[in-house]
């Protein structure tokens, strides 16, 4: 029974991190390809998927690429200042 106990949440844990992975904006997140990621969570039972948590976190909480809003964005407002300069500043 312990050992069913076990194989449900490595099973949960790789699904979760895999599902995760596949949602993940960039091709190579955290400097590796999907495949090497996909490879490493699912063939290193429970340190792969560990890891794969503790890097997102990580890339989460140090700003990573998240979505700015317009007032934010920097491209959007030099385009804005290009408009009010081009109209003639009015």
């Amino acid at each position: 029974m312990r050992y069913l106990l076990l194989l449900l949440a490595y099973a949960g844990l790789v699904s979760y991190c895999l599902t995760d992975l596949s949602n993940h904006a960039e091709r190579e997140p955290f400097g590796m390809h999907r495949a090497l990621w996909v490879i490493f969570i699912v063939f290193v039972p429970y340190v792969g998927a560990i890891f794969w948590l503790v890097a997102r976190s990580r890339g989460r909480r140090s700003g990573g690429s998240r979505a700015l809003g317009p007032d934010d964005d920097p491209d959007y407002l030099r385009y804005l200042r290009d408009q009010k300069r081009d109209q003639g500043g009015k």
